[in-house]
């Protein structure tokens, strides 16, 4: 029979152990990269964005070269968000163009006059997504196929951002 074992310490101190050996600061005030929630969240808020973008240019409030420019602006956005440029979030050393960007310039194929990893990245999950937006709006596929399409991207994305895995 198990015998009841007490472990030292609070929930909260054992959910930190080991954080000070990841190289993370010991008083994190802010979202952490690297965090599944922060992550997530990331990923959804982009998507969102995106969205945004696609109903003003079927709205007819942005032509299609201004659409063209607020998508590259906001992949540039979200694409120094990961490669830890934004003072929003605490970075580890793993969300750096030598880390993270060398796996998803091996991953991910060059788009011409895209030099930054972070912005390739979320400029090919941006075409992804339009790509499937455009397929639903033309009737060639699904509201249940257009869903499981921009979860399974959406996945792999996410997957790619915190661990370096997929693609």
């Amino acid at each position: 029979m198990l015998e009841d074992v007490s472990v030292e310490g609070s929930a909260a101190r054992a959910a930190d152990r080991g954080g000070d050996q990841l190289g993370f600061p010991a008083d994190i005030k802010k979202p952490l990269l690297g965090s599944v929630a922060v992550m997530k969240g990331i990923i959804a808020e982009f998507g969102a964005a995106l969205i945004d973008i696609r109903k003003k240019y079927n709205m007819d409030k942005l032509n299609a070269n201004e659409s063209i420019a607020a998508v590259a602006a906001l992949s540039k956005e979200y694409g120094g968000i990961i490669m830890g440029r934004d003072d929003r979030y605490t970075p580890s050393d793993f969300y750096s163009p030598e880390n993270l960007g060398r796996i998803i310039t091996k991953r991910i194929a060059a788009i011409e006059g895209v030099d930054d990893a972070g912005e390739l990245m979320f400029l090919t999950f941006a075409t992804s997504l339009m790509v499937i937006a455009t397929k639903h709006e033309s009737e060639e596929i699904t509201d249940d196929q257009a869903e499981l399409l921009v979860k399974s991207v959406s996945q792999e994305m996410f997957e790619l951002i915190l661990w370096g895995h997929t693609l």
